[in-house]
């Protein structure tokens, strides 16, 4: 399904095929992985043998990469060698693991020009009527710079730019120690958002677009018992800041020369929002605060001199900034490599992601994929993308414990409520045989009392003939009347001891125990305290709080928790 072929000055050189024939040739290689992102320089590594015919070709920065999907007739990577490694068993067997990156990687190679700063555009350089310059063009500036400095093979121009700039927000200078990659992600893609995407033109031209968002909206689903493998979700903290101190322009002093001149120096302390906040420099997140401390945090706004202004802008920031990143790894199978489904997982789409199991029902976005070369139906893909607030997280943490759970039995009804109703069975059946057996032993004990009334008549008879045998019956009699009362008493309370009936209520448990069990006329319970925890009722099983503190099976899925305290399915 996928060519491998490096190039060598202009030479194309097959060195990976499926085809058997040209497999046998030794063109192939092992561990190929090429991993997709959004905003990143995509890569691709693999591990190649000496007995490739195109071992020896491999060389950083001069050998080109092309990998082609032959089923798509679609070229999915072209990229540069970056770092080959070699290493060597202890039987005498060697290999080298080959490190590319695509043409994204350009990008690197020039470093910026210094700038002071400034206020900039996305694109198109305006001219005052004098002809000097207004404003530049952030990604015409870039991408200008980068053209000087490189070959005709590695230049990128500009492409389609949708991405819209409001009011002054870019206002910076540009920094020489800072390659050109960076400075479009630091300038344009972290004050504005938006997605940046590298593509070669009919005319052989490297374009860079620059677009809200890339992708689109697919149809074909990724769930259990489908497509998907295995999925891992976690959720990512590390960008919010619950303290933030929002900082403006730098501040100026004057400062009295030896001569005694006086010029206005540009200090490397910056306008603070104190004086707009009741003497206080930051602003708390107090939900933030509550849940996870303390965490520190700035945001430079060059152009802003007014602390009221800052405060403005320092709140809306730490309104929109304090989101937890929602994301789940996914191990799915595309099905689309066998002709079982039209849509193959491309980054940037949106696919249905369905795992009833883990409550997760949502059309979500691919952000990253990692294809395996030698294993093409099966994908890894991060998905997701999405964001909660820290309220958010608050609320769904206070109602977890009940809610999902309550999901959780739901979603396993049908197999369980079999089980319910036998052992709601068995349980009724085993008290029924105790009532039984109370109505037994005190039949036993009626029937003994009524007996003893004839021995009573009997002795009676006797007493007329002979007192002392009177006496020697009667105080035999008594006593066997006294031991008798004595093992139905003792009887009697034992069984009130652990079976009680109150108000129509079977009660089993020892009086004055913590746990007790209760059946009643529409369920059967679990008390704690005399407070109902669990219960019975309607063929379903109702658990107020449950912890699984390790892992939990259902449907011969097994759900395990990681180090990280995400959940693995397996």
């Amino acid at each position: 399904m996928y060519d491998v072929y490096v190039i060598n000055n202009g030479i194309q050189s097959l060195i990976h095929t499926d085809n058997v024939i040209s497999k046998d040739k030794g063109l192939k290689i092992t561990n190929a992985k090429i991993v997709e992102g959004i905003n990143s320089i995509n890569s691709f590594s693999f591990t190649i043998f000496p007995s490739n015919p195109r071992f020896n070709e491999l060389f950083s920065y001069t050998t080109e990469i092309m990998v082609k999907n032959t089923r798509l007739n679609k070229i999915v990577f072209y990229g540069r060698i970056i770092k080959p490694k070699v290493a060597m068993e202890s039987n005498g067997k060697y290999s080298k693991t080959i490190e590319c990156e695509d043409r994204m990687g350009y990008l690197r190679d020039s470093l910026m020009d210094y700038l002071p700063e400034q206020y900039w555009n996305i694109k198109n350089t305006t001219y005052n009527t004098d002809g000097s310059i207004n404003r530049r063009g952030v990604l015409e500036y870039v991408l200008d710079i980068h053209n000087k400095k490189q070959p005709i093979n590695k230049r990128i121009y500009m492409g389609e730019v949708t991405m819209q700039d409001s009011s002054d927000e870019l206002y910076f200078g540009m920094q020489q120690q800072k390659n050109a990659f960076d400075t479009l992600k630091e300038k344009l893609i972290e004050h504005l958002g938006g997605e940046l995407y590298l593509r070669e033109d009919s005319d052989g031209k490297l374009y860079l677009d620059y677009k809200p968002e890339m992708g689109e909206i697919k149809t074909t689903k990724i769930a259990l018992k489908r497509n998907l493998q295995k999925l891992s979700k976690e959720s990512d903290p590390t960008a919010f800041i619950t303290r933030l101190y929002p900082l403006g322009s730098k501040i100026k002093k004057q400062v009295v020369e030896n001569d005694g001149n006086v010029t206005e120096v540009e200090t490397d302390e910056r306008i603070t929002c104190a004086e707009a906040n009741g003497g206080i420099p930051y602003i708390d997140d107090e939900e933030g605060i509550a849940m996870y401390g303390i965490i520190e945090g700035y945001k430079i706004y060059d152009h802003v001199v007014y602390p009221s202004t800052l405060l403005n802008h320092g709140r809306v920031f730490l309104a929109t900034n304090n989101k937890v990143k929602q994301k789940h790894v996914i191990t799915a199978l595309d099905l689309s490599t066998i002709g079982l489904d039209i849509d193959s997982f491309e980054v940037g789409n949106y696919h249905p992601i369905i795992n009833d199991l883990l409550g997760i029902n949502d059309t979500l976005r691919i952000i990253k994929k990692t294809t395996n070369l030698n294993s093409p139906e099966t994908s890894q893909l991060e998905v997701g993308d999405k964001y909660a607030t820290l309220t958010e997280l608050q609320l769904k943490r206070e109602t977890a414990m009940k809610n999902q759970f309550n999901e959780r039995i739901e979603t396993v009804e049908n197999n369980v409520s079999y089980n319910v109703l036998k052992t709601s069975e068995y349980l009724t059946s085993l008290i029924n045989q105790f009532a039984d057996r109370i109505e037994q032993m005190i039949g036993k004990t009626t029937v003994t009392i009524k007996d003893f009334e004839t021995y009573k008549t009997e002795v009676s008879t006797k007493f007329t003939q002979s007192k002392d045998s009177f006496d020697f019956l009667f105080t035999n009699i008594q006593e066997s009347i006294t031991n008798l009362n004595g093992i139905v008493s003792t009887n009697q309370n034992q069984m009130v001891k652990y079976i009680r009936f109150e108000d129509g209520n079977i009660i089993l448990g020892l009086v004055g125990n913590e746990i007790l069990l209760k059946q009643s006329h529409d369920r059967i319970s679990f008390l704690q305290n005399n407070i109902e925890v669990a219960y019975f009722s309607n063929s379903k099983l109702y658990v107020t709080e449950a912890e699984f503190t390790n892992g939990l099976t259902v449907f011969n899925l097994k759900f395990t928790k990681e180090a990280n305290n995400s959940i693995t399915i397996g």
